[in-house]
């Protein structure tokens, strides 16, 4: 396995050590550095679209601005300025914009009140306001404000990420444009491709995407998907849905038919536990 090379490069007239290709964002974060964001997840491909760790990085004589969450880091000597004015100027527009769609999210309050920023009245949705509507083009009045205040929604992109890259589901996508654009199943019906695995809700930072468990169904909003919970077969406690149950039985049965692994599909995560460790040790372990 090859080695990767050890760079030197100075952030805020520290210096600190990287890997050659090392995610920026990653690193600073690693070193102690705040650094804002809300469309960055570890476990998915980044996309910088918040815009909200952007830097100011200078290689040799040229001096940009990145996100940080794209940029890798490539050569030795680069100097990064995580928050030099231009920066900070650029993060409290963003967070003023944000919070002008999305007064109610908590994470955008946070971030307001961090970097000492406050709404323009006249930026803000409210009673007897006619402001174009970011669903379906309808306008803000008294009779709609309650459900339009309810929306989280900033277009992160990570719940669809989520569904599309990291487990090639693709029940929902961007729809639409503009104003009216926003996250949605086909044809804006609860999807059929849903397994009610959560991932959506996991990856959300403002909390517009969430399940809830009701009896014996979790039910994913705001997608509408409603899905029954299978129980286990050694407990009796319900945990996965049947259709998140049946495909990943289904991935065994093709790659692993002769595998006795198939029998732990069905199992809660306790009891596979357990198993697993009674497997190993030939004993019966209680937990």
């Amino acid at each position: 396995m090859l080695q990767q090379s050890c760079l030197k490069i100075r952030v805020d007239g520290r210096v600190i050590e990287a890997r050659q290709g090392e995610n920026l964002l990653e690193l600073l974060k690693a070193n102690g550095f705040r650094i804002p964001t809300l469309c960055y997840h570890p476990g998915l491909p980044s996309y910088g679209s918040c815009r909200l760790c952007t830097v100011q990085v200078q290689e040799g004589s040229k001096e940009s601005l990145v996100t940080s969450c794209t940029y890798p880091v490539r050569e030795e000597g680069v100097e990064v300025l995580t928050s030099p004015e231009e920066v900070v100027k650029l993060r409290k527009m963003i967070i003023k914009l944000l919070l002008a769609r999305v007064p109610s999210a908590e994470v955008l309050g946070e971030l307001a009140e961090e970097y000492g920023v406050e709404p323009e009245e006249r930026m803000v949705k409210g009673p007897g306001k006619e402001k174009a509507s970011s669903k379906k083009g309808r306008p803000v009045s008294e009779d709609n404000i309650g459900e339009e205040e309810k929306e989280k929604c900033i277009l992160c992109g990570l719940c669809v990420r989520a569904c599309n890259e990291a487990l090639r589901k693709n029940a929902i996508s961007f729809t639409f444009r503009g104003i009216n654009r926003e996250v949605a199943p086909p044809l804006h019906l609860p999807p059929e491709e849903c397994t009610g695995c959560g991932a959506c809700s996991q990856v959300c930072p403002t909390g517009a995407v969430y399940t809830r468990v009701s009896g014996d169904k979790v039910e994913v909003y705001p997608w509408g998907a409603e899905k029954n919970m299978v129980r286990c077969p050694e407990c009796g406690r319900e945990h996965f849905t049947g259709q998140l149950v049946q495909e990943v039985d289904a991935v065994f049965s093709s790659n692993y038919p002769e595998n006795d692994l198939r029998r732990y599909v069905n199992l809660c995560q306790k009891c596979k536990r357990r198993a697993s460790a009674n497997k190993w040790t030939g004993g019966s372990q209680k937990f």
